[in-house]
Parts: structure tokens; sequence; C-alpha cells
């Protein structure tokens, strides 16, 4: 434990209307004096022991106080514990402000695993459940819900990334399979795609079967856009033949949307969904397939229900999907757009990166109505959010960004660095309309570069995942 919380004082003063903060002190805190059930902890001048913890699961801290109650998560800033106004002068309104923030996750007592999937407490689930994964199905189950799924890892970073780096050094297989996954799904660095392999490669051969799921997804892509499908199933179905839930979860997918050579058949899926989701209650995939296979069948009205399910099971896209479902007819129009914003901020809540970039996108829909400083006040409000929607994992977000840049959109100049650097960005994860752009820039000779080059952006712009 090491100072995971802070609480600091600051001296706020008002000068009809500028503002300026000073910090006073500062008080660390360590996460072993979090103790759900307790209260904060009595400090020189801050009488902590008016706050009651009411959960801390080491990233995500509720607490209450006289009725009132407030919520804080690693990474998201400082929360006001209480604003005390000082005797005032003819014209500055002084006050002195406790506040309290998480600067680190941490591991805690009894954690629940769980719990820590449902509210997003990825960097605590990966400090407390991988260490003991190999030995607590629980912890292992939780784990794979989790970094499964793309965008979850874009919400992972410090101590939780090095802990996935050290138990990968150490052959741990549930490491070696974040690693693999993170490594394939956000790209970070040139070789990304032969770590992942590698990782995938030694976790399959500790037996962990969704590593070898991940080998078939990467066989459907190839590095270059060269899929081998004919691997890509096999490998599949030998983690079918093995009872592999993530398997099932894929090979659903793709019988839900036809995809890799397989037939589309959603109402069978639906039925075959609701069957698993019996057995397993509170698995998240199982509503959220559902919700797909009964959106293709009957539409927008019948599948509102199965994705709330999932949303409220842990599943973050599920709450684009709900804003969308609940809010369009058959034909994507807009029925209510004021419920439409509402829905779309509910994800945004959740940190789920499609709902931040419909929101975005939503916001300028009709900037060209507004006054001329509006539309630039606009405008910069709609680049900060497209690069908000991108760092939480959305590729659409790039796109648009490289768009922006590529045709001078907003009031913006043309900027032709800009857009190569937003269209691969977008590219390295996975958006084939990306490489499709960044093939046009080739064609027009906005960028140098080689025939090979131009092929690989071909096969990966039309490339059937």
């Amino acid at each position: 434990m090491a100072n995971e919380c802070l609480i600091s004082m600051y001296r706020v003063f008002n000068d009809r209307g500028s503002v300026e903060q000073v910090l006073e002190r500062s008080f660390p805190v360590d996460a072993s004096r979090i103790v759900h059930g307790g209260t904060l902890p009595v400090l020189e001048g801050f009488d902590g022991g008016r706050y009651r913890i009411e959960y801390y699961d080491g990233e995500l801290l509720r607490l209450s106080e006289g009725g009132r109650t407030m919520e804080l998560r690693y990474g998201g800033g400082q929360a006001e514990l209480f604003e005390a106004r000082c005797p005032e002068n003819i014209h500055v309104k002084e006050s002195v402000s406790m506040r309290i923030s998480l600067e680190a996750p941490a591991r805690v007592e009894h954690p629940d695993f769980g719990r820590m999937f449902v509210d997003g407490s990825y960097n605590a689930l990966v400090l407390n459940a991988l260490p003991v994964a190999g030995t607590d199905p629980d912890a292992a189950r939780c784990l794979i819900w989790a970094f499964t799924e793309y965008a979850n890892h874009f919400l992972v970073d410090g101590a939780a990334l090095s802990e996935i780096g050290r138990l990968a050094l150490e052959g741990d297989r549930y490491a070696l399979l974040l690693k693999g996954c993170r490594e394939f799904y956000t790209r970070p660095c040139e070789d990304s795609w032969d770590v992942a392999l590698d990782c995938f490669s030694r976790a399959c051969g500790a037996g962990l079967e969704e590593a070898r799921v991940f080998l078939a997804l990467m066989s459907r892509r190839g590095k270059d856009g060269d899929a081998d499908l004919p691997r890509a199933r096999a490998l599949l179905a030998e983690a079918l033949e093995a009872g592999c839930g993530f398997a099932v979860k894929v090979s659903l997918a793709d019988r839900i949307y036809g995809r890799a050579g397989t037939e589309a058949n959603p109402a069978v899926v639906a039925e075959e969904v609701s069957r698993l989701e019996e057995s397993e209650p509170m698995n998240p995939w199982w509503p959220y397939l559902k919700a797909c296979a009964l959106q293709k069948t009957g539409g927008m009205a019948a599948s509102a229900g199965a994705y709330r399910r999932a949303a409220e099971l842990g599943m973050r896209i599920a709450w684009s999907d709900l804003a969308v479902v609940g809010t369009h007819d058959d034909n994507f129009k807009v029925i209510d757009r004021t419920a439409y914003v509402r829905a779309l901020e509910e994800g945004v809540r959740h940190r789920d990166y499609f709902s931040k970039y419909l929101l975005a996108v939503s916001a300028v829909e009709d900037i060209e109505t507004r006054s001329a400083y509006a539309q630039y006040v606009a405008a910069c409000q709609l680049q900060a959010n497209l690069e908000t929607a991108y760092s939480w994992g959305s590729s659409e977000a790039a796109e648009m960004l490289g768009d922006i840049s590529l045709e001078g959109e907003y009031g913006t100049v043309t900027d032709i660095s800009g857009a190569w650097k937003w269209y691969c960005r977008g590219a390295a994860l996975g958006n084939g309309s990306c490489y499709s752009k960044m093939y046009g820039m080739v064609l027009d000779g906005h960028v140098d570069k080689d025939r090979d080059f131009l092929e690989m952006c071909a096969r990966r712009g039309t490339l059937d995942l």
C-alpha cells in the first residue's frame, strides 16, 4: 500500500468571477485505511469520521455523509468533500475546499471480482484477480469476461499493466492472455502483432482455450490482411470441442451476422442463447448476443430489454446499443432526440466509447444554424470529445478526426499530415474504412507509399472479420 488516496485542502478566491485556487496541504492515505463500512481517517484539521465508506474495491470509492452520497474513481479527478466560506471582503469571496481523489488502484482484502467487473474497475480487477486466477475460478472467469472485450483495455494503465507484464514474464497463462489481448486490440507498438501471437501461442500451449480462439481471430485477419480462414475455422472448432465459452460466444456472433463464411441464422441463435442465459445468468455475453439476434429478427424494440440486461451485467458497449434501439425506429431514424441524448449520457457515465462518439456527433448536428462564435466553440468541443472517445477505444472517432483534417471541416484548415495520423490510428484499431481512406490518400498523391502498402490497405479495407 502506498498512498493510493489523497485528501487535499485548497483555498479558493473568487474575485468577481475570477477564481484562483491555492493548494494549502495534502494528506496521503494508504488504501489499508479505506475499509468498507468504516470512515475516512481523522486528520489534522479534517474530521474524516463524518464520511462513511459505503464501498471500495481498490479503484472505485463510494462515500456518504449526512444524506449526501459521492462517488469517485481512480483517474476520474477530485470529488469535493465540503466547502467552508470565509468572512468576505468587499470584492473577494474566500473559501476552504476539502477534496478527495484516488491516485492509484490498490489490492483490497476480500475482493468481490464480479462486482469489480460490473463496476468497470478493471485496474483493480487485474491487481486482485490476476495473481490468483490459476487457482480461483471466479477470478479467472471475471478476467476473461473483462479482457476478451476490446474496449476495456483502454481503461487499464500503470500498476495494472506492470502486473500483467510481470506475471507474463513468469509464464502465467492468464497474464499472457491479457497481454496478448492488449497488444492485439490496442496495437501500442509496431511489433504488437508478433507480441500478441507469441503470447497467445504460449497461453494456448499452457492449456488456455481462450488463447486458441484469439489465434483463430488472428488467422481471420492476417498480419497484413492475408487471412487464413481454413486455419481460423480449425482453431475455433478445437476450442469449441474443448468446451470453451469464449469460443461459443464468437461462434454464435458469427451465426448472427454471417461472418467468416458462416451462414447467418439469428433466430436459431436467439433460442440457443436463451438456454445459455438460463444456465449462466450472470454471464453478460448471453444477453448481449440475445439482444443482437433479436434486433436482427424482431427490430429495435424487441432487443431493448436484453441490451439493458447486458449493460447492467457489465457489458459497457451495450449502453450505446440501448440508446439507439430505445429511441430509433427500425430504419434508424431518431424518434425522441432528447431521450437519445440522455441515454448516450448514461453510456458516457459508464465510459462506453461508442456512446461518447455518438454524443459528440449528436452535439454538432445543427451546428450550421448557430452563430459564428457558437460554431467555433462547438467545433473545439467536438475535437476534444472525439479525442476522448478515441482514448476510450473509438476507431470511429479517429476516422472522423481524419475526415475533419482532410476536408477542413468545422472551420478548420486542411491538414494532410493530421488526416494521415488519425487514419493510421483508426486503422491500428481495426477500422477497415480508415484503411480504405489511407489507400485513397496514397492514390491521390498526398502520401508516398509503395505498392505493397497499397495492397495491404486494399485487403484490410475490405476484409470480412
